[in-house]
């Protein structure tokens, strides 16, 4: 039976709510899959070697793009599926969780790479008067260009887990989804966006290289290691538990109805 404690429909208060309802409900799964699946990325982050040129520097730039890529959507892909789980008030495990994860992973990096290719030329595109100008008023412009495509696509790795959909489907369905409720999903990116930068100033001010005295490289990369792991998984609580709620807001259906995939 679904757990109609956790969500009620949209609004910025049952999406919040109901995500943070959901990670801790899940924390250890969650932060423990999440720690391990962007190992990768943090070590990397934490112990590559400087880059001597411009063209390292670049191809080097490119790689963490690249991890950072696979990790988020992997993450993602596996935590949607708990998250699922937790809202209809079913059993959740790891092995499941990550089983399902897998099932996707392919069209969840494509989704992730078609995100992150299509906000950046968007904000390459609307950053035009601002180069040709000189004025930096203007780069106010790709800013909000970059956000309004987040808040459109924001719950397209979802629609992948649940719907099966393909990569620009879903892209089409998170599009669909979010109109009309873009304000309440704008206000939700933008509140876990605080959180993060707040999460990652205190990090870098207690234990990061610069503050600390002496910086200590492997509290460092423990610390960076766990907020990189909470963050990431409490992203992906949210993205799940709003693509349920638009869905049940808009489509009138259940929770089981939505995530019968499953069964």
């Amino acid at each position: 039976m679904a757990d109609s404690t956790l969500i009620r429909g949209f609004s910025f208060g049952d999406v919040v709510g109901g995500a943070f309802g959901v990670f801790f409900r899940n924390f250890l799964m969650f932060v423990l899959i999440a720690a391990i699946v962007n190992a990768p990325l943090l070590l990397y982050v934490h112990y590559a070697s400087p880059p001597t040129t411009q063209n390292a520097a670049l191809a080097q730039g490119v790689l963490v793009f690249v991890i950072q890529l696979v990790c988020s959507a992997l993450t993602a892909a596996m935590l949607v599926y708990s998250t699922a789980q937790t809202l209809r008030g079913r059993p959740r495990n790891v092995g499941a969780t990550i089983s399902n994860g897998f099932a996707v992973l392919f069209p969840a990096i494509g989704v992730s790479l078609v995100f992150g290719i299509g906000v950046a030329l968007a904000a390459l595109a609307a950053g035009v008067p601002a180069f040709v100008t000189g004025s930096p008023w203007l780069l106010v412009i790709p800013v909000v260009v970059a956000l309004i495509v987040v808040t459109r696509w924001w719950v397209a790795v979802p629609a992948v887990v649940i719907e099966r959909e393909g990569v620009f489907a879903a892209i089409g369905r998170s599009s669909e989804l979010t109109k009309g409720s873009r304000w309440t999903v704008f206000g939700i990116i933008l509140v876990f966006g605080v959180i993060s930068w707040l999460v990652n100033f205190v990090v870098l001010k207690t234990v990061g290289p610069g503050y600390a005295q002496p910086a200590d490289t492997t509290t460092f990369l423990i610390v960076d290691w766990v907020a990189t792991a909470i963050l990431s998984a409490l992203s992906s609580a949210l993205g799940g538990v709003a693509y349920f709620a638009l869905r049940v807001d808009k489509e009138g259906l259940d929770i089981d109805q939505v995530a019968s995939v499953f069964d």
